[in-house]
């Protein structure tokens, strides 16, 4: 059997080349978002925990200098992530593990930020490393659960391209 030939002119198979490439990220589009509404009901939706071999393998870390302490989060599981902060606080004799700077885990993934992480290493900063293009994180579940569980109005950066932050108030 033979194909049949198709004539292509040379800038379209630029473009075929290109789309072929890209395959099903070609159509990819920024999220147009709502607002969120009621930020307690859309917190407390439950979600599935993160059971992924590689994001279960990812490796977070708490890191300390100066008295100032940041946790990197990676992609690890949220359960995981906090009963490790959990251990770290009671080893040192806390309730809790203040921390100045928490990046979320997983592009702020619903499941992966779950109320419980957030309780024992609340933060002054939040950070989320993503633009939201393929997997459109992070996720109105993870955000709604910061904003009511962060203590003293956390900020949260809004937009790497302008440095615009959003200064959350304090629901506490």
């Amino acid at each position: 059997m033979s194909w049949p030939v198709i004539p292509v002119l040379e800038d379209q198979s630029y473009w075929l080349i290109d789309q072929a490439r890209r395959g099903w990220q070609a159509d990819v589009r920024p999220d147009i978002l709502e607002p969120l509404g009621d930020l307690a009901a859309v917190a407390a939706q439950k979600t599935a925990d993160d059971t992924t071999a590689p994001n279960g393998s990812s490796i977070a870390l708490l890191i300390e200098h100066r008295g100032a302490r940041a946790v990197l989060g990676a992609d690890a599981f949220g359960t995981v992530l906090g009963a490790g902060l959990k251990g770290v606080a009671a080893h040192r004799g806390l309730r809790i593990l203040e921390v100045d700077a928490f990046k979320l885990p997983h592009h702020g993934s619903r499941r992966n930020v779950t109320e419980a992480l957030l309780e024992v290493a609340p933060a002054r900063h939040y950070l989320v490393s993503t633009n939201g293009d393929t997997y459109h994180h992070p996720d109105d579940e993870a955000l709604a659960r910061v904003v009511l569980s962060a203590p003293d109005g956390p900020t949260l950066p809004a937009d790497p391209k302008t440095g615009a932050v959003l200064e959350l108030p304090a629901t506490a």
